[in-house]
């Protein structure tokens, strides 16, 4: 057996294609100046060209989006934690300097390869322990300008320290998440740890399947090497945060288990005890502020310093009202 089949963490990896994608990452276009000279120039705000250039902000988005594909590659082909790490601190560089440069771009959660993306940058960052691109990960999720929100986000944020995204009904919760949410629904009594686990465990047979509309998907039965490897890190995140004993899901497909153990064996999970979890609230314009506090809102880098009792601004943004909300830092 070859020390690459050993090493790797996903079994349907071969050697071959991760060895062509490492090559082929270091000719990417986040190596190629001319493209960031593009990037970074004003007036190239959409490329005129007929084989469809994405618009600037769109290229600047794909830095941080093509280095978080790289990163889950090397995590799939087995490297040491460490280098999985490194290539996590790109990831935040680039998504840090995409948020400061396009301050009103965000996830449309509704859209599944977006929903999928903010799982798994929440996740990653919290259990490798880097999770200083958190609060822009946050003001990065769309609120729904059609109504009331997916009530799995609003859950989950509450749980990391940024209480009051609003919150819809279950309805609201894609098919495949549902048992995801489960897990994390309801408070320390309700459900119980062995419910939770099962709701993870029926998460983890159902979520390869339940992601078929997502981009990457069946790239494992491609003729390139375009494949970086199937992982549900969200199954992980839970597990940590909620203190889950994974004995009975540790090894099914698509459950990262030596990640779990990086973050307990590092302190990760004590430092993520609920009680410990610094809060952040969110709220709405025009909303009534329940302590003194300076908050920043999500589409802008407009920060305002308030007391108990007053008000957030109404309006800040003119084409995206609609989504706008205000995190207190």
């Amino acid at each position: 057996m070859s020390s690459f089949i050993e090493q790797r963490r996903d079994p349907l990896l071969s050697e071959d294609f991760f060895l062509v994608q490492l090559e082929d990452y270091k000719e990417s276009l986040y190596f190629d100046q001319e493209w960031w000279s593009w990037i970074n120039d004003p007036h190239h705000e959409r490329w005129s060209d007929p084989a469809g250039l994405p618009t600037r902000s769109g290229a600047s988005a794909g830095m941080f989006m093509d280095n978080l594909e790289h990163l889950i590659l090397l995590y799939s082909g087995g490297v040491s934690h460490e280098e999985v790490i490194a290539q996590l601190g790109v990831v935040t560089k680039e998504f840090l300097r995409h948020k400061k440069e396009f301050p009103d771009e965000q996830f449309y959660y509704w859209e599944q390869d977006a929903y999928q993306y903010l799982l798994w940058m929440f996740s990653l960052s919290i259990l490798y322990g880097q999770d200083e691109m958190l609060p822009e990960l946050v003001r990065y999720i769309s609120k729904n300008p059609e109504g009331d929100d997916d009530p799995l986000w609003s859950m989950l944020l509450a749980r990391l320290g940024y209480p009051g995204f609003p919150r819809g009904p279950e309805s609201y919760i894609p098919e495949v998440y549902r048992p995801l949410f489960d897990a994390i629904k309801g408070d320390g009594v309700n459900p119980t740890k062995v419910e939770r686990q099962a709701s993870i465990k029926q998460y983890l047979k159902g979520w390869y399947k339940g992601c078929k509309e997502c981009y990457w998907h069946d790239r494992h039965k491609a003729k390139h090497a375009i494949y970086f490897g199937y992982w549900a890190f969200e199954a992980a995140l839970v597990t940590l945060l909620y203190e889950l004993d994974d004995s009975s899901y540790r090894d099914m497909r698509y459950y990262p288990k030596d990640l779990v153990d990086y973050a307990r064996a590092n302190g990760i999970a004590e430092k993520w005890q609920a009680l410990r979890v610094a809060q952040h609230p969110i709220a709405m314009p025009g909303s009534m502020v329940e302590q003194d506090g300076n908050w920043r809102c999500n589409l802008t880098d407009e920060q305002w310093q308030l007391r108990k009792g007053q008000r957030l601004p109404s309006q800040t943004h003119v084409n995206k009202d609609d989504m706008l909300f205000w995190v207190q830092e």
